[in-house]
C-alpha cells in the first residue's frame, strides 16, 4: 500500500539542533523521536538489461546516524551497527558520531549485481537504526552506484576488519579477504566458508497465503534463509503440500523463494507480475489450518509451522486477501503471536513485508511466576503491564485481554479504563475474584503461554508468547527486545539482569524408549549456581535431526527442564524424536557452537540415562529412578514393593494393587503416592500417618465406581486398572520413584505378581494381602489363532484384530509375540506385544488397528482391498498363524465361523473380544446398552440397574453416556460445550463431536420452553463442531442433545 508511505526525495531524518538540516528532505521527528528507534526507507528504481551487463562494480554510499541494514530486492546486502536479529523497533548496536555521519561512506556490494532486475522496479530498502528512543537526531541518506570498472580502493572499507592476528569466530560464516600491497594495489579476493560445527538449520516459513481472495491457484508459501551461509535444499521435501527440491538447489543468505500452487500459474502471474516462482506444489493449503513441514531427504524435520484460521491467528488472512507473515524468526513458529497479517492486500511473495506501525498499546512487562517478589491483596499474583508509547491517552473501552486465542474476550476492560500518554497500566492475574485492582480473573502459566490484547472491534493490537520463567523475575520489553529483570510494575522497566552463557547448560537426562503411547524426552540442567540462562535458539541434535528451541524461556540457577521429544508445539516440547536404538545427542548454542554431546546406547523400555551427579561427566542408567524435571538420583532400596495387582474387568469386581514391605521393621507410607497409567498424571497419596508392618502387605482398591478415599480402612484410588494394559508407579514422599510395573492385556479374575525371584508373572490364584501363589501353568503359543478382523470399518467403527486361545485349560503368555501386515524383512518387527500380556483359556484379546500407540492399539491399519496378517513367535523365526483376505465389505468383519476353527468367511456381526458365535449387540438385561459396550466399559450386562448409576461420578448416568458415546469410566468425558464466543452480534458454541452421533442444539429464554436452533448430522470421525446463532438479548440459554445411531 504505497499510500501509507511518506513520499519525497533526499535524506531522511531529524535533528533537534541544526547539524543535519541541510541533508534532510523528509523529516521524521514526530514518528521517531521518543517513539521508535527504527525507520524504514524504500527507493524504487529501474535499470535496463544492457546496463546490468555493463556493471562490474556496485557501491552503496551512505550517510547514517546511527546504523542500518540495506536490502536489494529483498536480499540483505550490507549493514553497519545492526543487531544480529532485527525486530520492527530495533535500535543500533552503537553510535555513529555526527562528524562521521555526515560523510558518505562506501560499502562494496558488487557481489549482489546479480540481484538487479531489468523487468519492473528494483527496490533498495533500508532499515535505518537510531541508537535510542531519546536520541536527539537521526540521519539516513543513501545512493547506489553502478560502474563498468572495478573499483579498487586504496583504503580499508569501514565494513571490513583489519587483520592484526588470529581471531575467534562465534558462528558459521563466509569470510572474504584480500591483501593491500605496498604499491597500493589489492590482491585478488579470496573467500571461504568456515563452519563452527555443528551447523544448525536457518530456514523458516516466512509467508503463507493459505486462503486468498480468489481461487486456490493464488495460494503460495515463502521460505527464507535467516542465516549467514547458503543452504543446500537438495531433495528436501514439503509435507502438508507436496514439493521436492531438485539437486543442487541453493538458497543464499537472506534469500527468499516462493512456491506457488500448480493449479493456474497464469492466474498467479497476473496477480503477482514480476514475482519469481521457484516451483509449484501439488495439493492445497487447508483453509482451516494445518501443519507445514520441511523435511530433509531422510525425513528429519528442518522447520515446521502449525497455522490456524482461529485460536488467535490473524482473521484477515482467512479469505480477506492478506497473507500470514512471520514477524519473529527467533520465536516459536507455531505461535500466532509471532505471525501477523501482511501489511498489503495479497501479501508480498518474494519480498520483505512493509513494517507495521507501532501498536497503540504494547504489552511491556509480564511476571508469570510471582512466588515472593511482589505481594498484592494478600497473595502473590502474576501481572501483565501495558504501555502507551505515545503522548496522548488511549481509551480501553471495549478492549480485552486474554491468554486464550479461542476466547479473546476473556477479560474485558471496565468502562472508562484508559492509559495516559507514555503511561503504564498493570493488570493482576489471579483467579481470586476479590483481588483488588484490575484483575483478569485468569492466572498465568509459569511454563509458558500467549497473551492477546484486542481493541473494541476485536482486532489484535498486540500479542506476546513466553516460555518457562524464572521465579520472581519478570520479562521486560526494551529497545532491542525482551529481557529478564526484577519486576517494576507501573514504574518503567528495570535493567536486564546478568545471565549465564548457554554453555552453562547440560544434557542431564534422556529417555529414548518410552512405553507405547508415551513420548520420549530429554532434560536440560543449568549448572550455573547464581545466574539464569536463556534457552531461546538453543538447538538439540539427535543423529541427523536438529530441533531449534524457539521459546522465550529462561532456566533458573541449578534448575532442570524436561523437554518432550514428540514433534509437538509448546514451551516444553522439541520438534524431533529420539532414536530408540541409540545414537548421539548434541546440545548447540544460538551461534551454532557445540555445548555438549553424549553418545547413548539402546535403552530398555522406560529406562532413562543421564548424569550423576547433575551436570557431571559420569553417565548412569536409571533403571527405577528416572527423574524428569528434578535432580538425578540412584534407585532407592526402601524395601517397599508393588507386589501383586488385579486389573478391573466387567462383572468381576474392582481391581486392586498390593504393596509389600520386604523389611522386618514397619515403614511409614505417609505422603507416598500411587500413579496409574501416566507417570506424570494425578497422584493418589497415602494418608499420614499410615504404616505397613514389617514383612507385611497392604491392599489398595482401584474402584472407579466409588469415590477416591485415603481413609486407612477404605483405601481406594478411585481409578480403574485398565484390563487392556497400563502402568503403575509407587513414589515416596519426596516424589522419588520406588517401584513400577508395566503390563499388557489381562485375564479376568487372574492376577499378576512377583514370583520368588522377584520377577513379575501370571499367578496361579489371587492372594490379596498374603504371600503370592506360585506361577500359573501356561499353554504353548502354538494354540493361538487370529480369530476375527475388521478392515473396512463403517460409521463410528475402527479396524481391529482379535486373537483366540485354543487351550481350554491354560492361559498363554503373549509378551514379545509379533503382529504385522508388512511381510518385508524390516516389517517383521512392526508390532511386539507388550510384557505381562496374557490371554485366558478359550479367551479373546482384541487390538484396535488404528495406527495409534498405547495399550490395546496396533501401530498400523488394515488394508480393506486385501493383504496378509501374521502372528510371529518372539524370535520372529516361526509363524504361529496367518490369515489372508481380499476386498472386504464395509462394516462387516471376517473371521472363523467357529472360534479357532478352520472355516473363514464374513461374520454376521462384529464381536471384538468375544465369541464369534455370540452377538455383542445383544442386550440381555434390556437396559438399552448393548452387552458388548457394557463389558468394555466395566458395567454388568446382566443387570439393568446400572443404566441409572454413575460409574465415574460426573453426574451423568451410564445410559446417558452411552447415548452420547462418552466414557462412563472417565469423569472428564461427558456431553458438553467446550467453548463459547460472543462478538456482540453472533454467539458461537463449539463441542467435541463423536462418531455416529447426531447432535441437536436447542435454545430457550426461560429454561422451560426449548426449541431447535440447529442440527449436525452424524459423521464417521471424531471432530470439533461449531454452531453460531444471532444475538438474542439477555438471558438466552443453549443445550446440546445427542442421538446415537444404532
Amino acid at each position: 500500500n504505497d499510500g501509507a508511505w511518506t513520499l519525497g526525495t533526499g535524506g531522511v531524518g531529524y535533528d533537534e539542533q541544526t547539524t543535519y538540516d541541510s541533508l534532510i528532505n523528509i523529516d521524521v521527528e514526530a514518528e521517531m523521536n521518543n517513539q521508535n528507534a527504527s525507520c524504514y526507507i524504500r527507493i524504487p528504481f529501474t535499470v535496463t538489461a544492457s546496463d546490468i551487463e555493463e556493471i562490474n562494480s556496485l557501491q552503496l554510499r551512505v550517510r547514517f546516524d546511527d546504523g542500518f541494514v540495506a536490502y536489494l530486492n529483498g536480499i540483505r546486502i550490507t549493514s553497519s551497527n545492526a543487531p544480529a536479529t532485527l525486530a520492527w523497533n530495533s535500535s543500533a548496536e552503537g553510535a555513529n558520531p555526527d562528524s562521521s555521519a555526515v560523510e558518505l561512506l562506501s560499502f562494496n556490494v558488487s557481489d549482489f549485481i546479480g540481484e538487479l532486475k531489468s523487468a519492473g522496479n528494483n527496490i533498495l530498502a533500508i532499515h535505518g537504526l537510531n541508537y535510542g528512543l531519546t536520541s536527539s537526531d537521526f540521519l539516513h541518506s543513501v545512493m547506489l552506484e553502478g560502474s563498468d570498472t572495478v573499483v579498487t580502493p586504496t583504503e580499508t572499507s569501514p565494513s571490513a576488519i583489519r587483520y592484526e592476528g588470529s581471531f575467534r569466530i562465534t558462528q558459521s560464516q563466509q569470510i572474504k579477504a584480500r591483501t593491500l600491497q605496498n604499491d597500493g594495489e589489492w590482491s585478488a579476493l579470496t573467500e571461504a566458508v568456515f563452519l563452527s560445527e555443528p551447523d544448525v538449520p536457518t530456514l523458516r516459513f516466512s509467508e503463507i497465503m493459505y486462503n486468498p481472495d480468489g481461487p486456490n491457484s493464488l495460494e503460495f508459501v515463502e521460505l527464507e534463509n535467516f542465516g549467514t551461509l547458503p543452504v543446500d535444499l537438495t531433495q528436501m521435501e514439503l509435507r502438508g503440500i507436496t514439493f521436492t527440491f531438485p539437486d543442487d538447489a541453493i538458497l543464499a543468505p537472506g534469500g527468499r523463494l516462493v512456491l506457488a500452487s500448480n493449479d493456474d500459474l497464469e492466474a498467479f502471474a497476473a496477480r503477482y507480475p514480476g514475482t519469481v516462482v521457484y516451483g509449484t506444489f501439488t495439493g492445497g493449503l487447508s483453509n482451516g489450518g494445518e501443519t507445514l513441514t520441511l523435511e530433509d531427504g531422510i525425513g528429519n524435520t528442518i522447520t515446521s509451522v502449525r497455522y490456524d484460521d482461529d485460536e488467535g491467528w490473524a482473521p484477515s488472512a482467512d479469505g480477506e486477501g492478506h497473507s500470514l507473515v512471520l514477524t519473529n524468526p527467533d520465536g516459536d513458529p507455531h505461535s500466532p503471536a509471532n505471525w501477523s497479517a501482511s501489511s498489503d492486500i495479497n501479501g508480498s511473495p518474494g519480498e520483505s513485508d512493509p513494517a507495521s506501525p507501532l501498536p497503540a498499546i504494547i504489552i511491556s512487562e509480564v511476571l508469570a511466576d510471582n512466588r515472593n517478589a511482589l505481594p498484592h491483596g494478600g497473595e502473590f499474583p502474576a501481572f501483565i503491564e501495558l504501555r502507551n508509547p505515545r503522548p496522548t491517552p488511549v481509551s480501553l473501552d471495549g478492549w480485552s485481554l486474554s491468554d486464550d486465542g479461542a476466547t479473546l474476550g476473556k477479560f474485558p476492560f471496565p468502562p472508562g479504563a484508559q492509559i495516559d500518554g507514555n503511561g503504564d497500566l498493570v493488570i493482576w492475574c489471579s483467579e481470586n475474584p476479590n483481588l483488588p485492582g484490575l484483575n483478569s480473573r485468569f492466572s498465568l502459566n509459569s511454563t509458558g503461554g500467549t497473551l492477546y490484547l484486542t481493541d473494541a472491534h476485536g482486532a489484535r493490537v498486540d500479542a506476546f508468547t513466553f516460555g518457562l520463567q524464572v521465579p520472581d523475575l519478570s520479562l521486560n520489553l526494551g529497545d532491542s527486545g525482551w529481557f529478564l529483570s526484577n519486576p517494576t510494575p507501573e514504574s518503567g522497566n528495570g535493567s536486564a539482569i546478568s545471565l549465564a552463557p548457554q554453555g552453562a547448560l547440560s544434557l542431564n537426562e534422556w529417555m529414548s524408549n518410552r512405553i507405547p503411547g508415551s513420548s520420549d524426552w530429554l532434560e536440560l540442567y543449568n549448572k550455573d549456581p547464581d545466574k539464569p540462562v536463556a534457552l531461546q535458539n538453543v538447538h538439540v541434535r539427535n543423529g541427523a535431526a536438529t530441533a531449534r528451541y524457539g521459546h522465550l524461556s529462561f532456566l533458573a540457577p541449578r534448575s532442570h527442564l524436561r523437554l518432550w521429544a514428540d514433534e509437538q508445539s509448546g514451551a516444553e516440547h522439541l520438534d524431533l524424536r529420539l532414536q530408540a536404538e541409540g545414537g548421539s545427542l548434541i546440545l548447540i548454542d544460538e551461534n551454532g557452537l557445540e555445548i555438549e554431546s553424549v553418545n547413548y546406547s539402546a535403552q530398555a523400555e522406560d529406562v532413562s540415562g543421564g548424569r550423576y551427579p547433575d551436570g557431571s561427566s559420569s553417565i548412569r542408567v536409571f533403571n527405577e529412578s528416572s527423574s524428569p524435571g528434578t535432580s538425578n538420583y540412584l534407585a532407592l532400596n526402601s524395601g517397599l514393593r508393588l507386589n501383586e495387582l488385579l486389573a478391573g474387568h466387567p462383572g468381576e469386581g474392582a481391581g486392586w494393587i498390593e504393596l509389600r514391605n520386604t523389611l522386618a521393621q514397619p515403614q511409614s507410607l505417609g505422603g507416598h503416592a500411587l500413579v496409574i497409567d501416566d507417570r506424570d498424571g494425578p497422584r493418589w497419596t497415602f494418608p499420614d500417618p499410615l504404616e505397613i508392618p514389617g514383612n507385611g502387605y497392604l491392599v489398595i482398591s482401584c474402584d472407579p465406581s466409588r469415590p477416591a478415599s485415603d481413609h486407612p480402612a477404605n483405601l481406594n484410588t478411585g481409578n480403574l486398572l485398565p484390563p487392556r494394559g497400563s502402568q503403575v508407579y509407587l513414589f515416596n514422599s519426596d516424589g522419588r520413584e520406588l517401584d513400577r510395573v508395566f503390563y499388557g492385556a489381562q485375564i479376568a479374575g487372574w492376577t499378576i505378581g512377583r514370583a520368588s525371584n522377584s520377577t513379575w508373572q501370571l499367578l496361579a490364584s489371587p492372594t490379596a494381602g498374603t504371600v503370592n501363589s506360585g506361577n500359573a501353568a501356561l499353554a504353548s503359543t502354538s494354540g493361538l489363532r487370529i480369530n476375527e478382523w475388521l478392515t473396512n470399518p463403517g460409521e463410528g467403527q475402527e479396524d481391529f484384530v482379535e486373537l483366540f486361545n485354543l487351550s481350554g485349560s491354560r492361559p498363554v503368555a503373549l509378551a514379545g509375540l509379533g503382529l504385522t501386515d508388512d511381510l518385508s524383512i524390516s516389517g517383521i518387527d512392526q508390532y511386539s506385544i507388550p510384557p505381562l500380556s496374557f490371554i485366558g483359556p478359550e479367551g479373546f484379546v482384541a487390538y484396535l488397528a488404528d495406527g495409534e500407540a498405547g495399550p490395546g492399539h496396533l501401530p498400523f491399519r488394515l488394508d480393506s482391498l486385501g493383504e496378509t496378517l501374521r502372528l510371529y513367535q518372539s524370535n520372529r523365526n516361526t509363524i504361529i498363524n496367518e490369515v489372508t483376505w481380499g476386498v472386504e465389505e464395509s462394516g462387516v468383519s471376517s473371521g472363523r465361523q467357529a472360534d479357532g476353527g478352520s472355516t473363514i468367511g464374513s461374520l454376521p456381526f462384529q464381536s471384538a473380544g468375544t465369541s464369534n458365535t455370540e452377538n455383542p449387540n445383544s442386550d440381555r438385561d434390556g437396559d438399552e446398552m448393548p452387552d458388548a459396550w457394557e463389558i468394555a466399559k466395566g458395567l454388568d450386562p446382566d443387570s439393568a440397574a446400572d443404566a441409572t448409576l454413575d460409574l465415574d461420578g460426573d453426574r451423568r448416568s451410564n445410559l446417558y453416556e452411552y447415548r452420547s458415546d462418552t466414557d462412563p469410566a472417565d469423569p472428564t468425558s461427558f456431553l458438553q460445550f467446550s467453548s463459547a464466543r460472543h462478538d456482540g452480534a453472533v454467539f458461537t458454541l463449539e463441542f467435541n463431536a463423536r462418531p455416529g452421533i447426531r447432535y441437536t442444539i436447542e435454545g430457550s429464554s426461560d429454561l422451560f420452553n426449548w426449541s431447535e436452533r440447529g442440527a449436525i448430522e452424524s459423521q464417521p470421525n471424531p471432530r470439533v463442531e461449531s454452531f453460531s446463532d444471532q444475538h438474542r438479548g439477555q438471558g438466552h440459554y443453549y443445550r446440546l442433545v445427542a442421538e446415537r445411531s444404532h
